[in-house]
């Protein structure tokens, strides 16, 4: 496995700031790949887990190198690692008795572990990271609750809140994250274990208070492809934050994000490409070496019946600093089978953005770079007497002078 960056980790100094670890596959398909999280010191100089406890996981929106429809799935979440793969709906193309369509180009994919709880970004702005169990769902079937992937019955929705009082701006518009985490059942065939096919979470009616998510679920291959079925409990991590998109101004342990309702400032999406954030709309894509090429998060509404996946055209800067996307559904017809959906997407769908620098100026890693002074220089990152950090990173070599910030 080949990440694009290095596993980034932001270690707390003390236990309510937020921890972080996020990178890139350069290249996944259908067979799953296990990220480890990384390791931090803790006071003691003892080396620990990247999290004190399981945090919340988040996979990217995947390239559109096939043209297959596919999501990212997540699965094994500990406080060390996670697993992620590409998934198909089981009727797309020559899917085994596990339901596994193989998905037949490498796609790029970005990540973010977060940990749990009621965060402040660094400019002091709310935001919450948390986990809703989903139940089965639907009409029983026999010994069985099946969920149609129409989803027009209210019961079909589960609803979380957020704590009293904790989005008070009603000038900002809330922006969620919302990742389905999969059983993992060594004892079974990689990828085909528990309710773990087709987790595609869309949302609604998101706000100050609260907001609403469906999952779209397809359990087995070769039957009742125009139904999802949602067979037991489903954890769902999910990130909901305020829109935040000011040029070096939105800041979470000194990672640079934007936050937008790109359905807001250029269309809704639909199956035809757009554009949905640009160096104009979204400043940390124009490309700043201390920050790296932004890792790209993002949810859609659920306004049209049908299933549909968010694609990346354009990934990451591109040539023209900005991501053109797409929405894709099953073709309908391929290798002889039929999904029963249709190849376009009926309705336009609201897309909630969410843009992470994948590293960030006082990282240790590009110390070799800084200067003593300035922005992401070793005195305005740390003092001097933090002389380890030039030992464990090779900051300086023989012939270099160590800085004099005058705060040793």
């Amino acid at each position: 496995m080949k990440l694009i960056s290095i596993a980034s980790l932001i270690a707390s100094s003390t236990a309510a700031e937020v921890q972080i670890a996020s990178g890139s596959f350069m290249a996944i398909d259908h067979n799953s790949k296990t990220i480890n999280f990384g390791k931090r010191r803790d006071e003691q100089n003892k080396k620990r887990p990247t999290f004190d406890a399981q945090p919340a996981v988040f996979a990217g929106l995947l390239t559109f190198n096939g043209t297959h429809p596919g999501i990212a799935a997540v699965k094994g979440v500990s406080r060390r690692e996670a697993k992620f793969h590409v998934d198909e709906p089981s009727c797309y193309s020559r899917a085994n008795q596990g339901g596994i369509a193989p998905h037949p180009m490498k796609e790029q994919l970005d990540w973010m572990a977060i940990s749990k709880g009621q965060h402040l970004t660094d400019e002091g702005r709310p935001f919450i990271v948390g986990e809703k169990v989903a139940e089965p769902r639907g009409q029983r079937n026999q010994d069985k609750r099946m969920v149609t992937h129409f989803a027009d019955e209210p019961d079909l929705w589960t609803k979380v809140d957020f704590p009293a009082n904790m989005f008070t701006d009603s000038s900002k518009d809330i922006i969620v994250l919302a990742q389905a985490i999969s059983k993992d059942d060594p004892n079974q065939h990689d990828n085909s274990s528990g309710d773990r096919h087709w987790h595609n979470i869309r949302l609604r009616n998101v706000n100050r208070d609260s907001f609403e998510f469906h999952i779209e679920n397809d359990q087995y291959a070769g039957k009742d492809h125009e139904h999802d079925k949602l067979m037991g409990k489903i954890t769902v991590n999910y990130m909901a934050i305020e829109d935040c998109r000011v040029e070096a101004g939105c800041h979470i342990q000194n990672r640079e994000y934007n936050a937008f309702r790109a359905d807001k400032i250029y269309s809704k999406i639909s199956h035809e490409k757009q554009v949905v954030a640009a160096k104009n709309t979204a400043p940390l894509l124009r490309y700043d070496p201390l920050t790296g090429s932004p890792l790209v998060f993002a949810s859609i509404s659920h306004n049209g019946a049908d299933t549909a996946v968010m694609r990346i055209k354009h990934k990451k800067r591109g040539n023209l600093n900005e991501i053109v996307a797409l929405l894709v559904e099953p073709t309908g017809i391929n290798e002889g089978e039929k999904c029963g959906w249709d190849n376009t997407h009926p309705m336009k769908e609201d897309v909630y953005m969410f843009l992470m620098a994948d590293s960030y100026r006082c990282d240790e890693r590009f110390c070799k770079d800084w200067g003593c002074h300035g922005p992401g220089g070793w005195c305005e990152c740390f003092d001097e007497s933090k002389t380890k950090i030039y030992d464990d990173y090779g900051c300086v070599g023989d012939d270099d002078e160590e800085c004099d910030c005058g705060n040793a």
